[in-house]
């Protein structure tokens, strides 16, 4: 698991990850943060259901297990999310998706969870592996 922004970032170029899907973690981690504070059941409910819309249907991205892997953002995390969102035309999510690094260092399973999607796995599958030297 890469442990700092250098890794993250390189893992990031090297698993070609687009930046739908950064953003789309970081806001399933700000959606589980909702979750875990006291809330009534009504908008609990509304936090569910919005989160299994995420879900990829085919699965070929964004899994249930993904979700389920997320963490909730932590203080820091939701402060940068917080003050991203005064951004003007949605521009939050290039905010999110340009930072992913930084996010994934405060909450490591952002990256576990990408390791889990499927266009990962498959290209990992088919990535050749180094020879090991003789």
């Amino acid at each position: 698991m890469p442990e700092t922004k250098e890794g993250i970032e390189a893992f990031l170029r090297e698993s070609a990850t687009p930046n739908g899907y950064k953003y789309t973690l970081v806001m399933v981690s700000a959606t589980k943060r909702m979750l875990a504070q006291k809330i009534p059941a009504e908008f609990r409910l509304k936090y569910l259901e919005h989160l299994d819309r995420m879900t990829d249907r085919d699965s070929r991205w964004l899994t249930a297990e993904m979700i389920a892997a997320v963490e909730p953002a932590c203080d820091k995390a939701y402060e940068i999310m917080h003050e991203a969102q005064k951004l003007p035309d949605g521009k939050f999510l290039d905010v999110y998706a340009q930072n992913f690094s930084t996010f994934a260092l405060l909450n490591p399973s952002l990256v576990a969870a990408l390791k889990m999607s499927p266009t990962y796995r498959g290209r990992a599958e088919h990535t050749p592996q180094e020879a090991a030297p003789a």
